[in-house]
């Protein structure tokens, strides 16, 4: 039995509805609200083979870095900084340091973690060492230890806070050397994360402080100012009347962090008021 065959009113075409007749269209309507996670496709490092006597140097250079010598320390430092020769070893550096940090934040070595960063550090100043292949090795890492909930094994009487500080200028002495406007962004709303979210700690909320202000326009300076001005106020109340003597520290080192920046904070957000105000004129 043809089409043909049958009556002309069953002959009649059906139209089908929109959304039934393109259903990519309609995918794409429905998955509007969906978030989206997105991937990041890292090139992993290529490891060369190295010489004996770059063996030999790779050694001594992070014995010598985080061993107890305070001379030899500093003599490998400046080797990292100025030494030209970096560059071939610098994935393998970036590995170990990667690796070093993900263990000593689980044991909570204090010192070993300032050591490395060290490391880090010495490494982002060298002029003739070029960042771009391992930068998704130091951020990390860096933001690990600016981030942190604990860091030590006595955080109400460690100096984990200068580990913080030193982790983040670190942070953004790379960014600005060797990283691009999109790595900057990403760290910015990675710090910003944390700076918002409500579960986390002072200690974890003093270490986005420094890098939040150092890379957020004018604009996200207004929005971010209400939530220092709430930090402010908690921390202040937090710091005297709290029963936790761990809390009544961190509180008393974000509100004294916070307060350090308050005057260049309303500096910036004034001017960047006056800005939009002759831009709508």
């Amino acid at each position: 039995l043809s089409s043909t065959d049958l009556p002309a009113a069953l002959r009649k075409r059906v139209t089908l509805p929109s959304e039934l007749a393109a259903p990519s269209v309609s995918f794409r309507i429905a998955a509007q609200g969906v978030p989206k996670k997105e991937q990041i496709l890292i090139k992993p490092s290529f490891l060369e083979p190295l010489s004996v006597e770059q063996q030999i140097y790779l050694k001594e250079i992070v014995e010598a870095c985080v061993g107890q010598d305070d001379r030899k320390r500093q003599q490998a430092l400046q080797s990292l900084e100025r030494d030209t020769g970096i560059q071939e070893l610098l994935p393998r550096l970036s590995r170990l340091i990667h690796m070093s940090i993900r263990c000593n934040i689980v044991h909570r070595c204090l010192s070993m973690l300032i050591y490395v960063v060290r490391m880090i550090r010495s490494i982002a100043v060298n002029k003739s060492v070029k960042l771009d292949g391992v930068l998704h090795e130091f951020l990390p890492s860096l933001m690990s230890c600016m981030l942190g909930r604990v860091l030590c094994t006595r955080p109400d009487s460690d100096n984990h806070w200068a580990l913080r500080d030193f982790a983040g200028k670190t942070l953004i002495t790379i960014i600005k050397d060797h990283g691009t406007k999109e790595t900057k962004r990403r760290s910015f709303r990675a710090v910003k994360r944390i700076f918002d979210e409500p579960s986390s700690s002072y200690s974890m909320i003093y270490g986005t402080i420094t890098t939040l202000l150092e890379f957020a326009s004018p604009v996200e300076l207004i929005r971010l100012h209400p939530r220092i001005m709430v930090l402010l106020e908690r921390t202040r109340l937090t710091g005297t009347t709290s029963a936790d003597q761990l809390e009544r520290t961190e509180a008393q080192k974000l509100h004294a962090a916070l307060l350090k920046h308050e005057s260049a904070l309303r500096r910036l957000i004034k001017q960047a008021a006056q800005s939009s105000r002759k831009d709508q004129h």
